[in-house]
């Protein structure tokens, strides 16, 4: 059904390039930056565990590796 709808004339101004069509969409690079604990390797998002005006050595990591473990 989808070949039978395909048809040049109508894709003709349909960008070619994957820059051009994200650019078009309004689609951008979504990246996120974590800190990993050297300690237990949990993943923080930094803007979480380093609010403004808090100093870097202010952390204390809160992972528990078994929660429900009595």
């Amino acid at each position: 059904m989808v070949l039978l709808d395909i048809d040049d004339i109508r894709f003709k101004d349909f960008s070619t390039s994957s820059y051009m069509l994200r650019k078009l969409l309004g689609i951008g690079k979504q990246t996120n930056t974590y800190a990993v604990c050297s300690d237990c390797n949990a993943l923080y998002k930094i803007s979480e565990i380093l609010p403004s005006g808090q100093s870097k050595d202010g952390f204390k990591c809160i992972h528990v590796e078994f929660p429900n473990h009595p």
